[in-house]
């Protein structure tokens, strides 16, 4: 699974493992200055090291630019969410596929009783 990263590089991501998960839930309730810590534990982790530096400004999770961090992470988790998503986004359009057919006809029913309606406004009520 291909990154491309801020700096234009790309980059070989390593699959996706219960140890790289467990990564991620981490980062997600982490903190403060933890959130950092992990995130840049999670990065390095998964972009080569000679990439590390010039990614996030440093080989140190103290001398890392903290925004770099966050944007680099966001890359690589959105690199692999994409084939997730795709994968449900390809299941629901087959579902909207066969509810298709339906709601046509649901539709078609809908316009004939409309059209046999009879308006009866101008007619008032005798007594």
């Amino acid at each position: 699974m291909e990154c491309t990263l801020a700096s234009g590089a790309t980059v070989e991501l390593p699959p996706m493992t219960m140890a790289l998960n467990e990564m991620t839930e981490r980062i997600a309730a982490s903190q403060g200055s933890e959130h950092f810590r992990v995130l840049f534990d999670f990065i390095s982790a998964v972009i080569p090291a000679d990439l590390l530096e010039e990614e996030v400004g440093g080989t140190a999770v103290a001398t890392a630019n903290l925004i770099s961090l966050e944007v680099t992470y966001t890359r690589i988790l959105n690199a692999y969410l994409r084939p997730v998503i795709a994968e449900r986004m390809t299941a629901i359009n087959e579902q909207m596929g066969s509810i298709k057919p339906v709601a046509e006809a649901l539709g078609t029913i809908n316009a004939a009783a409309s059209a046999n309606t009879v308006n009866r406004q101008h007619f008032s009520r005798v007594r």
